[in-house]
């Protein structure tokens, strides 16, 4: 009632939408808009590249931390505004240029982000249910209480106003007409960037020498990051605090062979926890089901693939490091020992037979399943590089990443005591592979590509048949496997559609590898032929999809 009477000015018992517009004209908001000048877009370029660290791109988690907004819609639409390729990261060059845009802050540059923010699909008009979802969270972000009943009359009236050719929808044009003929109605109702990314003004150069000193620590040493970051620092600390205890507590154990049997042993130690460790963070299901309780608060989930890495990398330096001592062990002391190599066995004989019958699981095996063990692991660790994974033979890293299979059986074999560490994950692990085995044989998450769009960048849009009860939130990835490109490989990529979109869901795939690059050259001899020959598509081609998975990382080949 108060609202009602605020609003109808002249107590007629009746709400115009001129009155509407008016009132919203009216109101002011106590957030600062300060716009960028030339120090200020310096500074942003800075804290762009703090924010990526050695990385090219920013993804969406860090992109909130650098965007202050009171709701999480703005932030999504904010980032895929900015990343103009679809690509599901931003780029230094395109933070830049869309900073560039609203350094100047005119109106059209403001009505021009406003419109983009309002069209949700992004097919250049605006509809009503499109408009009265961001008013909704505009009125929230302006510090503006309005009851739903409220926010359905602003809706109703905004587009009455903006539709004068009662089209059924808002294109640019109209909306522009009406903000430049309500004054007031532009600074309340549009959703300007330079009013979550402003820039403190740059700091003057430290005087004193403690001053200068301070100036080059690094970034990840700064307060800002250690808050943003203390979940993930935290459980990186203990990470590392365990592989020091174990290595310290094996080579005290140790503490009176020789410096080739300490190293060897507690290097294996750590190896037996590594190789457990990086099988937990393969446990895919059982992140997503901490991830959706609320467990990301004090265990870094999202930083999982992170984690996989650097388990892995300590994982290879451990191994050389083992298998180096052991040579060096076998071939001048255990050789020449009369205990030991009673049989008098030669080097070959321990390293590559089971004949001295010492070691291992089963006796004797120890020497050949490591020589084994090494040089799998060589061969997935060179073939887990960058060079490799992203520069176009993304299958060769898949393939030779299922050595882990034989590895694994290996190691059970090689380590008398690693089954001791591998029973749990390795049985959570194997009902995680049967459950996606019957997904994948099942008739769950098929469906079809209705049609693929080429964009820029080696960008393809698809647009995806949505399986029924296939819910998700914005920001999860989904698992992709299309036989047509490849049987048996599954890729991640981030949703992009909005999960209100019924019917349908979108992914922007970029090509950056051979699957994805394939895709692409897939749907580009289709349109050829679609110019060409003026045919249709041969059909919808197949693919299937696993449950989605919260979180933005994308790791597409």
């Amino acid at each position: 009632d108060k609202m009602f009477r605020l609003v109808d000015a002249d107590s007629d018992g009746i709400v115009t939408p001129p009155q509407i517009m008016e009132l919203l004209a009216t109101l002011t908001n106590t957030r600062s808009r300060t716009g960028f000048d030339k120090g200020n877009l310096e500074w942003l370029e800075q804290l762009f590249r703090q924010t990526v660290g050695n990385k090219t791109e920013i993804q969406k988690e860090d992109f909130k931390k650098i965007l202050i907004t009171k709701n999480p819609f703005f932030t999504e639409r904010v980032f895929q505004i900015f990343d103009k390729d679809n690509s599901g990261s931003i780029s230094m060059q395109e933070f830049l240029d869309a900073m560039h845009q609203f350094a100047g802050k005119s109106p059209d540059d403001k009505i021009r982000f406003l419109f983009k923010v309002y069209d949700l699909d992004g097919d250049g008009l605006i509809q009503h249910r499109e408009l009265q979802h961001v008013i909704k969270a505009c009125m929230e972000e302006n510090d503006l209480r309005f009851s739903e009943e409220q926010i359905d009359d602003l809706t109703i009236a905004l587009f009455e106003d903006a539709d004068a050719e009662n089209r059924g929808a808002i294109t640019y044009e109209a909306l522009k007409n009406q903000l430049e003929k309500h004054g007031g109605l532009l600074e309340n109702l549009s959703i300007s960037i330079d009013r979550w990314l402003v820039p403190p003004k740059p700091k003057p150069p430290p005087a004193s020498v403690f001053g200068k000193i301070s100036a080059l620590k690094p970034y990840q040493l700064s307060l800002p990051y250690l808050k943003n970051n203390y979940v993930y620092l935290s459980f990186l600390t203990i990470f590392l605090l365990v592989n020091l205890g174990l290595f310290v507590s094996r080579s005290f154990q140790y503490r009176h062979s020789s410096i080739f049997v300490i190293l060897a042993r507690a290097c294996g130690q750590c190896l037996n926890f590594n190789c457990m460790f990086v099988l937990v963070l393969m446990l895919r299901h059982s992140i997503t089901f901490l991830r959706t309780r609320g467990f990301s608060s004090f265990l870094p989930l999202d930083q999982h693939i992170y984690f996989h890495k650097l388990t892995g990398v300590l994982i290879f330096v451990y191994s050389i490091t083992h298998t180096i001592m052991h040579l060096l062990n076998f071939s001048i002391d255990v050789v020449n020992d009369p205990v030991i190599n009673a049989g008098n066995y030669t080097l070959s004989e321990w390293l590559f037979t089971m004949k001295p019958g010492l070691f291992g699981l089963v006796s004797g095996i120890a020497n050949p399943t490591g020589v084994a063990l090494i040089s799998i692991l060589i061969v997935m660790f060179i073939c887990s590089q960058t060079f490799v994974r992203r520069g176009g033979c993304f299958e060769i890293f898949y393939w030779t990443h299922l050595l882990y299979i034989p590895f694994w059986i290996l190691l059970n074999l090689h380590g008398p005591n690693f089954w001791k560490w591998y029973i749990v994950p390795g049985v959570i692990y194997l009902i995680e592979r049967v459950l996606r085995f019957t997904w994948m044989r099942s008739e769950r998450g098929k469906t079809y590509i209705s049609s693929g769009l080429l964009l820029p960048s080696r960008v393809t849009h698809l647009v995806i048949k949505r399986p029924p009860q296939f819910d998700y939130h914005p920001g999860d990835y989904v698992f992709v496997n299309v036989p047509m490109i490849a049987k048996y490989e599954w890729h991640p990529f981030t949703i992009s559609s909005a999960p209100e979109q019924e019917g349908y869901m979108w992914l922007h795939i970029r090509g950056v590898g051979e699957w994805t690059n394939r895709l692409h050259n897939y749907f580009e001899k289709e349109q050829e032929k679609l110019h060409n020959l003026e045919q249709q598509l041969p059909g919808k081609m197949q693919l299937q999809l696993q449950p989605p998975t919260p979180t933005a990382t994308t790791n597409g080949g």
